[in-house]
């Protein structure tokens, strides 16, 4: 015997039926993203720590060791890039030396696309591409990364990613990096910010900027 085909429910014509179906899957999404931003909330942002006063008077510092330390809070913070990004077709992760390889090689894992690290002078045992940026003025102001020759291409949509944006150079100066190895920038991206040192807009001047999380609040401060 032949199995009946399957009914629409009684009395909804089947556009109705649609209808009703896609604002059902709208939302239970809308109660999956708002139980990821209190679960966000709980575990990640009181573990960020806000150190007044530092590295300068008048700026506030936010670590994110913590974060770090605690592996489902680290997860958290992974899994938010990746969704964040997901359906922007991004082929390469390229995190800057030395912190930013701490975030951007698990996101790259997570989507499944190959990690680029973009290094300070002199790290690579062979053919390599760099570029020199300024940072800033005084005695610190040139910086230099450099990437494995061939590592990008034209072909490929990086994300780069650093953990903290502070004076936004080293930003600029690897998006100079990606582009002379003939690749697309499609944004840059960090954890946390130091607000005051204009860093996003020297960023934003380059490139799209996403900083994922800005201005913690409910955050321990240690003074």
């Amino acid at each position: 015997n032949k199995l009946a085909p399957a009914s629409q429910p009684r009395n909804l014509l089947p556009a109705t039926h649609l209808i009703l179906t896609n604002l059902l899957h709208r939302n239970i999404m809308a109660l999956i993203n708002n139980s990821k931003s209190i679960e966000m909330e709980e575990k990640v942002f009181k573990k960020l720590q806000v150190v007044p006063n530092f590295p300068r008077p008048g700026l506030n510092f936010t670590d994110i060791t913590p974060v770090l330390e605690d592996p489902v809070a680290f997860q958290l913070l992974v899994d938010a890039f990746v969704s964040h990004y997901k359906d922007r077709k991004i082929t390469a992760v390229a995190g800057v030396e030395s912190r930013g390889f701490i975030v951007a090689a698990p996101v790259a894992l997570a989507m499944q696309v190959p990690f680029v690290p973009l290094r300070k002078p002199g790290k690579l045992a062979w053919g390599s591409v760099g570029v020199d940026f300024r940072i800033g003025s005084g005695i610190y102001s040139k910086g230099r990364l450099e990437c494995r020759e061939g590592a990008l291409g034209s072909d490929d949509n990086v994300l780069i990613i650093d953990d903290m944006i502070a004076s936004g150079s080293t930003l600029v100066g690897a998006c100079q990096l990606v582009r002379k190895m003939g690749a697309n920038v499609v944004e840059c991206a960090a954890a946390v910010e130091i607000e005051g040192l204009g860093g996003r807009e020297l960023v934003e001047d380059t490139s799209s900027c996403f900083v994922l999380l800005p201005n913690p609040v409910g955050c321990d401060s240690r003074g």
